[in-house]
């Protein structure tokens, strides 16, 4: 399976994530105004979008990101696609059997929900009828 659009937002995520963790309040807010309106030229995939609406939604509510979570969870999704990388379907739908099952165990934020999600529609599965 290619993850050439996914890789790309996480490495994007990854540097924004630096760049957003040492940030005021105020800096933020103005660094999510700007990201709406650039959004389809920073990110390419729902990986990217779920991200800023997780992280404007928190600036909006006035609730403290957790940035070491989503770090965490970048990285593991980054090491997943690294060894999945030459892997068929079938180990993609083990993993997302897995994944799955105990989201909260693996993710810590709701990019979980986001990867998950692009797997299945990479293994093309009906997710109403699954879940």
């Amino acid at each position: 399976m290619k993850w050439n659009i996914e890789w790309a937002d996480l490495k994007n995520i990854e540097y924004m994530i630096a760049e957003c963790w040492r940030m005021s309040e105020r800096q933020m807010k103005h660094y999510c105004k700007d990201l709406i309106h650039q959004r389809e030229l920073v990110f390419a995939g729902e990986i990217g979008v779920k991200f800023l609406e997780h992280i404007c939604r928190k600036m909006d509510t006035g609730a403290e990101i957790d940035w070491p979570k989503l770090q965490k969870d970048v990285r593991y999704m980054q090491d997943l696609i690294k060894n999945g990388q030459n892997q068929d379907e079938n180990y993609w739908a083990k993993q997302y059997q897995k994944l799955t099952a105990d989201l909260s165990f693996y993710f810590n934020t709701e990019l979980g929900d986001a990867f998950t999600a692009q797997i299945a529609y990479k293994l093309k599965l009906n997710l109403n009828e699954e879940q």
